[in-house]
């Protein structure tokens, strides 16, 4: 027999769960180690200017490479951590051998770097990728009464729209290839119709890529800014169709083919999560079994009171067709589709806990659906359904009353024996946000590097002021003080100071505190389980404190604001590396 999804078990896992910082981090941080190791391979390729002897032509092999180390961290590193990998593997691989045989263009800081790469994204994809219980989990499922399935079948539910994108992107990358393919064709069989005439070079623009030739003026694109100067002579191959290509840089349409196979990167990674949401599996055995409730897309504990806050967001996915070996859609009476049993009491096979997926099934009834439990939203509040045995009480939102014990048991001893008028404060740390924000505009390094002087300059202090301010908004603002009587608050955006009375609600979303009170909303940073206070321990400590509500203290003054003085200390670090960096490109 399933036992009761309990309030204080559930909010034991949300505790427990890992930080959704860390997710964060981990997604982002292929971008930025790949944005890195493309900084430090595109600066140590050594510059061999092209010559009628070794003419800089198409090389497809070096092009699909490229299009695989830079597909790895800007395409699949997002939803495909182990496809990155392996892309990442694959060019740390080929990178060395093409050296082999190409060894003036070989780097050792550039070889080196690639295969730093790939270390780095494979561990990264094993640490995306890996999931270990917490203490709490396995203790759950240990004292948790089980379950168990037989033959449960799974269809999906999703997934054809991906997987559509997926071919349809990857037939677009075929036609682009093609085109290409049939671009270099038709402009070697011109090349190799042309004439050869030299012409004097009367000027080399800024960056060097563009030069202008005489006898007739002409303007003509080149890949080796080495190779011509002012005063000197080029070689082209020419004809009566506009041809005026030089003669030690043969037309190469192989950036076409960088884009399709950029292209069929993407593909593969819509193609793959896509057949991921929708493989069919069969589900046996025993899992650990409590009953709670579905509402609106969010998970209610079984001893919910009503106006309870949800304890999770349920996103379903595959849905169950055969239970027990037997056809039982028909017998579900449509109960597959949530708005038919979203106020239904919900058995749950599995633990749920925040980023597990769950077998859910109807109370006394078949088997729905699997779901992956997601972090509450906030919003929404649980009405009692008839029949329930969840009992009736206060509304947690009300100012005044007991706080329940499993909320309790998340703030500090210091603030449960704290009398009403001491004042207590909370700030987000900002040695982070400090380091975060400096950094952050070295992304865009190598749009940087291209631009001359005085535009990338422009550009670099524009970077550098978003980034700053945005560090500003959510590392430096963020400040809550707080008593019995009330509490004043500064967010990311809009601040508040209110006695408890117009406090309407307090609530956890994501990595934050969501305080409302009347029609001002503040939304409060909180801290890695790590890394300081918790979103759940700040929201409990709030809510202690309203609790005991006394009318008598006033709210306590707003928190005072943090000078930028570090974030102005620091603002020539980031300004000066890309500058730097341009300055070495050119």
């Amino acid at each position: 027999m399933a036992s009761i999804l309990t309030t204080a078990d559930a909010w034991a896992l949300r505790d427990a769960a890992p930080s959704r910082w860390r997710a964060h981090v981990l997604r982002w941080a292929i971008f930025f180690v790949g944005c890195a190791a493309t900084v430090i391979t595109v600066n140590a390729q050594p510059d061999v200017p092209c010559t009628e002897a070794r003419p800089c032509g198409p090389e497809p092999v070096n092009v699909i490479a490229l299009g695989l180390f830079v597909g790895s961290w800007l395409i699949l590193g997002w939803s495909t951590p182990r496809l990155a990998a392996l892309a990442a593997a694959v060019v740390a691989v080929a990178g060395p051998l093409w050296d082999q045989f190409h060894p003036a263009d070989a780097s050792l800081v550039a070889e080196l770097s690639l295969i730093a790469y790939a270390l780095v994204t494979i561990l990264l994809a094993w640490l995306r990728t890996r999931r270990s219980p917490s203490p709490a989990e396995r203790e759950f499922a240990d004292r948790t009464p089980r379950g168990n399935l037989t033959a449960v079948r799974l269809t999906p539910r999703r997934g054809r729209i991906r997987i559509g994108l997926g071919l349809a992107l990857l037939l677009v990358g075929a036609a682009v290839s093609t085109a290409g393919v049939l671009r270099q064709s038709t402009m070697d069989a011109r090349q190799a119709a042309a004439r050869t005439e030299s012409a004097a070079i009367t000027a080399v623009d800024a960056t060097g890529y563009t030069v202008t030739v005489a006898d007739p003026t002409r303007v003509i694109d080149v890949v080796s800014p080495a190779s011509y100067r002012v005063g000197g002579e080029i070689r082209l191959r020419v004809d009566d169709g506009g041809l005026a290509q030089p003669l030690a840089e043969p037309y190469d349409a192989t950036p076409w083919q960088l884009l399709a196979v950029l292209l069929a990167l993407g593909a593969l990674a819509l193609i793959t999560t896509g057949y991921a949401v929708r493989s069919r599996r069969m589900l046996s055995g025993a899992y650990p079994m409590t009953e709670a409730y579905y509402q609106d897309g969010n998970l209610y504990a079984g001893d919910a009171l009503a106006g309870a806050e949800p304890l999770a967001r349920l996103d379903l996915g595959e849905e169950a067709l055969v239970r027990d070996g037997q056809p039982h859609r028909e017998d579900m009476g449509g109960l597959a589709t949530p708005s038919r049993w979203q106020d239904q009491r919900i058995t749950l096979y599995g633990v749920p806990a925040p980023g597990a997926t769950v077998i859910v099934g109807i109370a006394g009834g078949p088997v729905v659906a699997t779901a992956r439990v997601r972090p509450p939203s906030g919003l929404g509040r649980f009405r009692p359904v008839a029949g329930g045995d969840h009992g009736t009480g206060p509304a947690p939102d009300q100012p005044r009353g007991a706080l329940p014990g499993q909320v309790a048991a998340l703030v500090p001893a210091a603030e449960l024996t704290a009398a009403p008028e001491q004042v207590f404060r909370y700030r987000k740390p900002a040695l982070i946000g400090y380091a975060l924000s400096a950094c952050l505009p070295l992304a865009l390094v190598e749009l940087v590097r291209r631009l001359p002087t005085t535009p990338a300059f422009v550009l670099s202090v524009l970077l550098t002021l978003a980034s700053f301010a945005a560090g500003y908004r959510i590392w430096l603002r963020p400040a809550a003080a707080w008593n019995g009587g009330g509490i004043a608050a500064r967010g990311v955006l809009g601040s508040v100071r209110s006695s408890w009375a117009d406090v309407t609600s307090v609530s956890t979303q994501d990595d934050s505190v969501v305080v409302v009170a009347g029609p001002a909303a503040v939304l409060l940073p909180a801290q890695a389980r790590r890394g300081g206070r918790t979103a759940a321990s700040l929201t409990a400590g709030l809510l202690h404190a309203r609790s005991r509500y006394a009318d008598r203290v006033d709210p306590p003054p707003a928190p005072p604001m943090r000078l930028p003085v570090f974030f102005l200390l620091l603002f020539p670090v980031p300004v000066a590396i890309l500058m730097a960096m341009q300055a070495v490109s050119h």
